[in-house]
């Protein structure tokens, strides 16, 4: 009985060891996502203000920001999902996280799309909008840190970058004010401000790819 449970213990170690690296593999296609997000669309967007009518500008921004926030829900849903069934042995537990998961995601992504069409046409609520960003953020941020330094079985071993990365998180609703303010005063250095915040997080989101996928490079050798 012994070597049985000595057998099935190391068997979950070893699942445990895999998935720390499949979360390391996730959260660099994670960083990579949106950092070719934010790079493509600072680039992209004054051009296609230039050529198409704004409302079509802002279409192809919610239509871009559903894929890699789709692929983020997805790859973080694969992940919790196995250690649930890997630690909970509950098929109950995992029907209940999925459910409160793709209600959770469905609720935040349809508001959230809601909120940038409502806004152009009804411009108070880009403030409202703004100010809703914060607290969300702050929870994304919360719930990043839990999963990647704090919680016991955590999706990947948390990195320092993963750290930086994480308190990056708040130049998102900054971005945002910048805009705002732009389009309240119509001064173009809260423009350029928005734009440089921008390129800074896409960069360094894709400095936290690379890194990210190094260690995943430096695990792999060291089994």
């Amino acid at each position: 009985m012994s070597n049985e449970l000595d057998i099935i213990r190391e068997a979950k170690k070893q699942t445990y060891k895999f998935l720390l690296r499949k979360g390391r593999k996730a959260m660099a296609m994670y960083y990579l996502m949106w950092s070719i997000y934010s790079l493509s669309l600072t680039v992209a967007i004054p051009l296609l203000y230039s050529l198409i009518p704004q409302f079509y500008v802002l279409l192809l921004i919610v239509v871009l920001m559903s894929i890699p926030n789709y692929y983020t829900a997805k790859i973080f849903y694969v992940l919790i999902r196995s250690y649930l069934l890997l630690y909970k042995n509950s098929i109950t537990s995992e029907i209940k996280f999925r459910k409160t998961y793709v209600r959770s995601y469905v609720i935040r992504s349809v508001s959230t799309y809601l909120f940038i069409f409502l806004s152009y046409f009804f411009k108070p609520l880009l403030f409202l909008f703004i100010m809703a960003s914060v607290p969300l953020f702050i929870i994304v941020e919360r719930n990043l840190y839990k999963f990647l330094f704090t919680n016991e079985f955590r999706i990947t071993e948390g990195k320092f970058y993963d750290k930086i990365a994480i308190y990056t998180l708040n130049l998102i609703p900054i971005t945002f004010s910048s805009l705002y303010l732009y389009y309240i005063f119509e001064n173009t250095l809260f423009y350029f401000a928005s734009v440089t915040i921008d390129y800074i997080f896409g960069i360094l989101w894709l400095i936290f790819f690379a890194l990210s996928m190094s260690d995943l490079v430096e695990a792999n050798k060291d089994d």
